[in-house]
């Protein structure tokens, strides 16, 4: 067997290993009496673990998909890095609502917060879809190999924006209430 097929072998056995733990907690995440019956943070808890299944997917199609050459592979291969790329940062949103919804009861509060917040991630979502012709976050070239655009270090920052973003308004919600300091679930 080929150096080139071994290696999109091995890497599609880390996606596949991805999912298969993550589906583990997903599945552990839902009681038997299903979705409807599970908190607001689970929900978001269980989106975030949807998400990550979705980009393991797609980062092994993606994988399997570089260098190869046939009818369409070009189409298909571009709109995989583009839902991929578009979905990574909506791991760091979703943890993002995540963390507020630990701190925040307040519904108004919260959909206000979550307008600003989505603002990262319609830019990216434009940058993305825009990409194929643009190649701003990435291109590929004839021979159906793929690279990083001028754009992409925008994709990681917007993605990171989030995890930042939570960090702080922990630190600040905990730095407000001395009982929020002691509390091990918002430590974590």
């Amino acid at each position: 067997m080929s150096y080139f097929i071994l290696n999109k072998l091995l890497y599609s056995e880390i996606s596949i290993i991805g999912i298969i733990f993550t589906g583990i907690l997903l599945k552990k995440s839902i009681p038997k009496e299903g979705y409807r019956f599970i908190s607001r943070q689970q929900k978001v808890f269980v989106a975030m673990l949807i998400n990550l299944i979705a980009i393991f997917c797609l980062d092994g199609i993606t994988w399997c998909l570089d260098g190869l050459s046939f009818y369409g592979i070009k189409t298909l291969y571009s709109i995989c890095l583009a839902v991929y790329f578009m979905i990574n940062p909506l791991i760091g949103f979703l943890w993002n609502l995540y963390v507020t919804t630990k701190i925040y009861t307040n519904i108004r509060v919260m959909k206000k917060y979550m307008r600003i917040c989505t603002v990262p991630f319609v830019i990216n979502v434009i940058l993305c879809a825009t990409s194929p012709f643009t190649h701003w976050i990435y291109s590929i070239n004839e021979n159906g190999i793929y690279s990083r655009g001028m754009l992409y270090p925008v994709n990681i920052i917007l993605s990171y924006i989030y995890y930042v973003t939570s960090v702080l308004i922990l630190i600040r919600y905990m730095s407000k209430d001395e009982r929020m300091r002691t509390n091990r679930e918002l430590k974590y």
